[in-house]
């Protein structure tokens, strides 16, 4: 289960969908499957985020490089928008930063709203840019 540091919501898949191209949202934690995700090493630093419910890829949508674009699920195919750095910082939650654009995902507007839809951004440092990894 992968949270939020600034409103405690989660990574969400909204509905449960197995659409490609779904985008994904923040959600509170509730314990389905579509809000588990699979974090492996890929060597080199590297981490893809898989979907527990469907194997589907957290995903920067279209491989954009612009700020504010859309972080959906797609099948993982290795591309660089399906690859991520994962950051520590002192107090224990991380950034997860995407290496085809260098932005970070995001919460927009540091919203605490559930349903938000993520989006990739530049750092900044705040508490809507970190994350924590649980076990579920």
């Amino acid at each position: 289960v992968i949270t939020n540091r600034h409103s405690g919501d989660v990574i969400d898949i909204p509905q449960g969908s197995t659409t490609e191209g779904t985008d994904l949202d923040q959600w509170p934690s509730n314990g389905g499957a579509n809000q588990h995700w699979d974090v492996t090493r890929l060597g080199c630093g590297l981490y893809s985020v898989t979907s527990a419910e469907d194997g589907e890829s957290v995903d920067i949508s279209g491989q954009s490089t612009a700020a504010g674009a859309k972080v959906d699920e797609w099948d993982y195919w290795g591309g660089g928008n399906q690859q991520f750095l994962l950051a520590r910082n002192s107090a224990g939650y991380f950034t997860i930063t995407n290496i085809n654009s260098m932005d970070v995902l995001a919460v927009p507007g540091s919203s605490v709203t559930a349903g938000t839809l993520l989006d990739q951004a530049a750092r900044n440092g705040g508490a809507s840019q970190q994350w924590s990894f649980t076990p579920a």
